[in-house]
């Protein structure tokens, strides 16, 4: 394996690249480089590496066994590429300009609240939150980039898990007060819930509340979550909610741990062109700390 020794660490990005496009065309779109070039590159980590990465079809370009065998090793590779590239060039630089943020209220909340750790050490940078339930689409710009609870299947779509998003069910003080039954492990058939409106039950939290909450107990419906907070801080019944959230909202009480069956994946979202831009990577590399420094009953 001698051959390795003179390895181009740019070609595991070609490589990863035709992996994720399937054909030299789309690889060559996303890195700015012809086909032919994109052919060559593969072409010279498949005689490096002594094995055949894909076989070429009028298709297009489809893994082997061996190619992906080492798609997730190639994965890693590149991030780190992008990291250190991103951390040398601020050893030059001053990053500046605005970065668009999509992502739901509950983390438009604690992307506020550690806001000051990246504008204090960064001051020429401006963060522009899009928090709603409406779709963004990276890929065409419409955010830099992107909370998401589901993996995106683009290949122009770099992805960066986060963690498992905890939920426990709360109530208010008083409300437990009046209801006592709300103590107990299965918290009675006379307790109110409070519900995010969703009539199709594609949320998590939703279609926990189906298995485990009778329909006629669920007696507040919402469309935001701002509005679930209130109407279980005023009273109005339980709820399954965030922990990271329920931890730091007055008022509530933690009636439960964090529940084995209701979790949600969280990514952080970006275009992969759009990650060379280097106010992008700090902005990522901020996101990415918050989750890691977060207490494990919120996210693991």
């Amino acid at each position: 394996m001698d051959k390795l020794k003179d390895l181009d660490w740019n070609d595991i990005e070609v490589f990863l690249s035709v992996a994720e496009g399937g054909s030299l065309s789309a690889a060559g779109r996303q890195l700015h480089r012809s086909q032919p070039t994109i052919g060559r590159r593969i072409q010279s980590l498949e005689d490096k590496l002594s094995l055949t990465l894909f076989t070429r079809t009028p298709y297009g370009y489809q893994l082997t066994n061996n190619g992906r065998a080492l798609v997730q090793s190639a994965r890693k590779v590149v991030d780190r590429m992008y990291a250190f590239k991103g951390q040398a060039s601020l050893l030059h630089e001053h990053p500046s300009g605005t970065v668009s943020i999509a992502c739901g209220e509950s983390f438009a909340q604690l992307l506020m609240n550690h806001l000051d750790t990246l504008t204090t050490t960064y001051p020429d940078i401006s963060i522009q939150i899009q928090s709603g339930i409406s779709f963004v689409n990276i890929e065409k710009g419409d955010a830099d980039i992107a909370i998401r609870s589901q993996r995106p299947t683009s290949p122009n779509l770099y992805a960066k898990f986060l963690g498992n998003c905890c939920y426990a069910v709360y109530a208010s003080q008083a409300y437990v007060s009046k209801t006592p039954e709300a103590l107990k492990p299965n918290r009675g058939e006379t307790c109110r819930w409070v519900a995010m409106q969703d009539n199709k039950a594609v949320l998590p939290v939703n279609q926990w509340l189906e298995k485990n909450v009778a329909d006629y107990q669920r007696k507040l419906h919402c469309n935001t979550l701002t509005s679930v907070l209130q109407g279980v801080t005023s009273g109005q019944g339980l709820a399954a909610i965030p922990v990271f959230v329920g931890e730091y909202t007055k008022g509530l009480v933690k009636l439960t741990p964090a529940l084995n069956d209701l979790s949600q994946t969280t990514w952080l979202v970006s275009n992969r062109n759009a990650r060379r831009v280097q106010t992008i990577q700090v902005v990522s590399t901020w996101i990415t700390e918050i989750f890691e420094k977060m207490d494990k009953q919120c996210f693991v």
